[in-house]
């Protein structure tokens, strides 16, 4: 259960916890994550040092795009190592019912070796916008969005 009524003071010991190897209790799922979102303009030629992708992108057109990117703008493109994790794993309670049956689909329809990563999660997202009718015996749109984020964050978590 998520603690609520975060503070400031809160968010700073649980970095420091962080550090000392001792995560203090803040909410749950992904626990050691902190996100952060930027109100305002953010500049690739100005903000921007290096570009981090997964190495399951490697020889794909994500790599395509980031190196054309990284060109551009004369950033380095960095890759980090291969997060995955194995279907099986997967279970209902960490990331809900419909998880598990969506990533059964992806390793079937994308004939997967029963391990999910970055680049598959993403192809078999636009493959559920662009052949919509295909997925939706899993769940609504909405269900089938909300569910790939959860593969994500799965994999952030697991992989």
């Amino acid at each position: 259960m998520a603690e609520e009524n975060y503070t400031v003071q809160k968010v700073v010991e649980y970095i420091i916890s962080m550090q000392r190897g001792s995560l203090l209790k803040l909410g749950r799922n992904l626990d050691h994550y902190i996100e952060t979102h930027i109100h305002g303009s953010v500049s690739i030629l100005e903000d921007v040092e290096s570009l981090h992708i997964d190495e399951s992108f490697a020889s794909t057109n994500v790599e395509d795009y980031a190196k054309r990117l990284a060109n551009q703008y004369n950033i380095e493109l960095c890759y980090i190592p291969k997060r995955q994790f194995p279907i099986n794993e997967i279970d209902d309670v960490w990331r809900g019912p419909l998880a598990r049956p969506l990533a059964d689909r992806i390793n079937t329809v994308f004939n997967g070796n029963g391990m999910l990563d970055a680049a598959l999660i993403g192809i078999a997202s636009q493959d559920s916008v662009s052949n919509k009718s295909s997925w939706l015996d899993i769940g609504t749109e909405f269900d089938l969005f909300q569910n790939f984020k959860y593969l994500w964050h799965y994999l952030a978590h697991f992989g």
